[in-house]
């Protein structure tokens, strides 16, 4: 067997093992998945610590001899080599072969949704907030409770340094007058505070006033679109039925112009399951150059998903995956942050902590009532406390960020956690009778994605345009494009 048997991709052969003359005793295989590449070489796969090789069968047949017999029958020389490409470890070696993503959550800074509109212009009958009230009566934020939350979050921590604040609904800009008055007076109150805005619309909304404060105060914008108008105005429509499709394309040139940051949201399901269509669409056609996906929350079997929806829409996600690599490397503006995300944290051996920082943001309602997230506004078991009473619940944000770590099966165990550590908590609750121990109901969907990624970042290193590859996702990269967690895929 020679070093030709065995191809380091996305490090180098000696960057962890040396070469040893005497093996130790307590060498282990760490688990490894193998995919299909061509006639001389698979892939090989390590989840525990994110390593991509080419990797020949004479080669793999060593190792799955070595995980059942240990290294006592083979040669000490062909035992040093797998050693030092990490194919063979010791338990010690492989825990610190392990690379977690070093994104630290800094104290000096808070995320909070202000839900400053339960109440929505439309009707989409697949909403979560079942209209945008969450099932209570519809209702507005004041500007006195707006104001007090900042308040309530500068008294918990005086040294915060930087706030950012997604205005949320139900339909915000129904609420534009307090939103705009608000950010006037913590402004002028809290002069040492930097202060970051952000705003998910269905985009139906839109004035010179709402223009001119977007543009003021460097908002970031989502808009949700759920695809050409044909697919769009299959759900998202109001109260009476008429699509919304018509009104949001006349308010997108308002919104380009006013907004710091511009990206779409697409939620898809039964019947707008060709994402593919989709990005080419919103890309092209109405030129957003930042697109996410978020499959829809509902029990309704008209929109939710079915086993042959969900496999067309992975084939079609796969195809939106390899379109946007192409346009990258062809250095065009173009971004989806999970795409990104997987090439990235992949290339750099990054394990992922926790899906998002589920347990260090919080959601406030029009009454001061406070939460982990949007998706569990009005459940009891969630709720953390209120504005205007001064204890907290603080086993719910225990048990939020307990959760964000996956230590659960059938997560655990699972190929692909260190790139999607359980997957969103609000979507498992959502179906699961509110447990957030356990993954959510996409992992087919993110396990084609990540297989997509192992496989192009082969082909890059074949090619030698790894470093081109990687150089298109980071290019231009700052913070206004992750300023909102609210970006699943």
């Amino acid at each position: 067997m020679n070093t030709a048997d065995i191809i380091a991709i996305n490090f180098k052969n000696n960057e962890w093992g040396s070469e040893k003359s005497t093996p130790p005793d307590n060498l282990i295989v760490p688990v490894y998945r193998i995919f299909p590449h061509n006639d001389d070489y698979k892939i090989l796969f390590q989840p525990n610590t994110l390593n991509i090789y080419l990797i020949k069968n004479d080669a793999i047949d060593v190792l799955e001899k070595l995980s059942k017999n240990g290294n006592s029958d083979f040669d000490s020389n062909l035992i040093s080599k797998f050693i030092n490409c990490a194919l063979v470890t010791t338990k010690n070696d492989e825990i610190s072969n392990s690379k977690v993503d070093d994104k630290i959550i800094n104290k000096h800074s808070k995320k909070l949704f202000l839900h400053v509109s339960h109440n929505c212009n439309l009707g989409c009958p697949y909403c979560y907030a079942e209209g945008g009230d969450y099932g209570r009566n519809k209702q507005m934020m004041s500007l006195k409770t707006a104001f007090d939350s900042i308040n309530y979050t500068m008294q918990k921590d005086p040294d915060l340094k930087e706030i950012s604040i997604d205005f949320f609904g139900g339909e915000p800009l129904l609420n534009f007058q307090v939103i705009e008055q608000f950010i006037e007076s913590v402004e002028l109150k809290y002069l040492s505070v930097k202060f970051k805005y952000g705003i998910v619309t269905n985009g139906t909304v839109m004035n010179d006033k709402i223009k001119n404060m977007m543009k003021k105060h460097q908002f970031h914008v989502m808009i949700t679109i759920d695809g050409p108008k044909e697919y769009h105005d299959l759900q998202r429509v109001y109260a009476n039925g008429k699509g919304s499709f018509d009104e949001l394309v006349k308010n997108l040139p308002d919104f380009k112009e006013s907004a710091n940051y511009l990206c779409a949201r697409v939620v898809y399901g039964r019947k707008n399951n060709n994402l593919y269509k989709i990005f080419k669409y919103i890309y092209e056609e109405l030129d957003i150059h930042d697109i996410s996906y978020r499959p829809v929350m509902t029990d309704l079997e008209e929109y939710k998903l079915d086993a042959e929806s969900e496999n067309f829409a992975i084939e079609s996600l796969i195809k939106s995956f390899d379109y946007f690599l192409e346009k990258k490397l062809d250095g065009k503006e173009i971004e989806s942050k999970f795409f990104s995300e997987q090439i990235l944290k992949l290339m750099d051996r990054k394990i992922k902590k926790s899906f998002c920082d589920f347990g260090n943001f919080m959601s406030i309602t029009p009454e001061g009532n406070m939460y982990p997230c949007t998706h569990f506004v009005y459940n009891d078991k969630f709720e953390i406390g209120n504005i205007y009473k001064i204890s907290e619940n603080t086993d719910v944000l225990k048990n939020c960020k307990k959760s964000s770590c996956a230590k659960y099966e059938p997560c655990k165990s699972c190929w692909i956690l260190g790139l999607c550590s359980g997957g969103c908590k609000g979507s498992a609750a959502f179906y699961n009778k509110d447990n957030l121990f356990i993954n959510d109901e996409y992992c087919k969907t993110r396990m084609a994605i990540v297989e997509r990624a192992i496989k192009t970042i082969v082909q890059s290193h074949e090619n030698n345009n790894l470093e081109k590859l990687k150089q298109s996702l980071i290019k231009d990269k700052d913070e206004t494009t992750e300023m909102s967690p609210n970006r699943w895929r």
